[in-house]
This record gives structure tokens, sequence and C-alpha cells, in this order.
């Protein structure tokens, strides 16, 4: 027979440290539920993403960005040359490798960049934009 130990405060009590994990975690989702509706709410369709949001590889320098429209969409393009050590196929490579689902956002800026990386002579063309 299999005795099992009661909880003194009765059956189903859950314990303090329990309560307050659960409610930090749930005011922590609330947090970031809140941002993201911020950021949807005040998205303009000029938005894109900055040099920083891409996550280029270390030592990548940017030589020129430009910001193009059509319509309500927005994109930024980057030109990336390699780090020294690396070709810029082997960088395209690594951007693309990267790039294979959208790049996560901070917590204070949670929206997806997407990316597309092409070999443009000594430089990488990347092609970033929101959503």
């Amino acid at each position: 027979m299999i005795l099992a130990k009661a909880s003194p405060a009765g059956p189903g009590v859950v314990p303090v440290v329990k309560r307050a994990a659960i409610g930090l975690g749930v005011v922590a989702l609330l947090v970031f539920w809140g941002l993201c509706f911020l950021f949807e709410s005040s998205k303009t369709s000029g938005d894109v993403p900055a040099a920083a949001a891409m996550r280029f590889p270390a030592g990548s320098v940017v030589v020129d960005t430009e910001k193009h429209c059509r319509a309500d969409r927005c994109w930024s393009a980057f030109y990336v040359a390699p780090p020294p050590g690396m070709t810029a196929t082997e960088l395209t490579a690594e951007i693309e490798g990267a790039g294979v689902g959208p790049i996560l956002g901070s917590f204070s800026d949670p929206r997806f960049v997407y990316s597309r990386a092409t070999l443009n002579g000594l430089t990488v063309h990347v092609v970033g934009r929101y959503w």
C-alpha cells in the first residue's frame, strides 16, 4: 500500500512560490504582447530595418545603405563588404544560412526581420524588410 502525503493546507493548494512564478510569467507575457501591439499599431509604411537589426557577421562593413518603397511596402538594401579572411561568396552563404528563418527582434523591438542576400561583385547585396 502506498501512502500519499497530504498537504497541511488541504488538497489543491498551490504553494506561494509557484503562484509568484506563475504570476511573473503572466505579467512578462502581457508586457511582451503589449510591446507587440504597440509596435504593430505605431508602425508606418516607411519602417525599414537598420543595419544593426540585420546582425551581419562580425567584421563586416556596410558600404552603402538604401531605402526603397513601392506601394505600401518598404525595405532596406545594404551593400556589405566581407570581413578580412572571408570572401564575398562565403559572406553570402553565411548571411543566407543565418537568414533561413526570420531574424528575431529584441525585447524593445520584437518585430521580425526577413533578409535575402545575393552576390554583387566584391560586396554582398542584402535586402531586409519587416514582416
